[in-house]
């Protein structure tokens, strides 16, 4: 029999990630252009400071400091969703198959999930294997994979 593999998103799939306050931010149509900047944060190609700085001066209404831009991803990570975590804590227990975690956040939006919802990390490690893939550590966003 071959071995199931759960694969999960995690941004918006597993942990709720209320863009609104990053939205709040920027300026009036701006978010499409926006998010193409920070997927390339998202992907590794810029790191925060070179993304701040691009969005600074073509998307945000006025200055965005990085403690600013931050504490707005801070709120934006906001809880996770129980039903989806439920399920997938009943998958792992039945020993159903093997969780993979992938996700397109970048390492703080990553790091600040893992510091606020390390049971939602635990899912996906097996002893020390943290089975998990990552945007910025693959280059590559899970769509240019697909």
């Amino acid at each position: 029999m071959a071995k199931s593999v759960l694969c999960v998103d995690l941004g918006n799939v597993l942990i709720k990630f209320k863009e609104e306050h990053i939205k709040k931010l920027l300026k009036a149509g701006s978010f499409p252009g926006f998010l193409q900047c920070y997927l390339k944060f998202d992907q590794g190609t810029f790191n925060m400071a070179e993304m701040l700085k691009i969005a600074n001066a073509r998307y945000f209404k006025e200055f965005v400091s990085r403690a600013d831009f931050v504490r707005a991803l801070s709120e934006a990570v906001s809880e996770i969703n129980a039903p989806i975590f439920n399920e997938i804590r009943r998958f792992k227990e039945l020993n159903r198959g093997e969780l993979v975690m992938i996700t397109d956040n970048n390492h703080y939006c990553f790091d600040y999930t893992a510091f606020k919802f390390p049971e939602a990390l635990e899912l996906f490690r097996y002893g020390e294997k943290e089975n998990w893939i990552l945007s910025w550590e693959e280059r590559c966003l899970k769509r240019e994979k697909t």
